[in-house]
């Protein structure tokens, strides 16, 4: 995609502001749910390529709620 991974740990965020990053980007997706049509969670995934992981709307909301901590995001 474009990236060029280095080995100097200095060209990367550190892990508590990656933490603080996680934290604020799920404080404001449970902030917003509320306020959402609960039918576009059932809608087909409008990515084509990210479709074969996530179907719907939903299936991808629950993985960034919920598997990337499980994934070491959180520590």
């Amino acid at each position: 995609m474009g990236s060029q991974p280095t080995g100097d740990a200095s060209a990367y965020p550190s892990k508590d502001e990656l933490l603080d990053r996680h934290r604020q980007y799920h404080a404001r997706i449970t902030e917003a749910l509320p306020g959402v049509d609960p039918a576009i969670f059932a809608q087909e995934h409008p990515s084509a390529e990210a479709r074969s992981f996530f179907p719907t709307l939903g299936d991808q909301l629950v993985y960034m709620l919920t598997a990337m901590g499980m994934k070491g995001v959180l520590g």
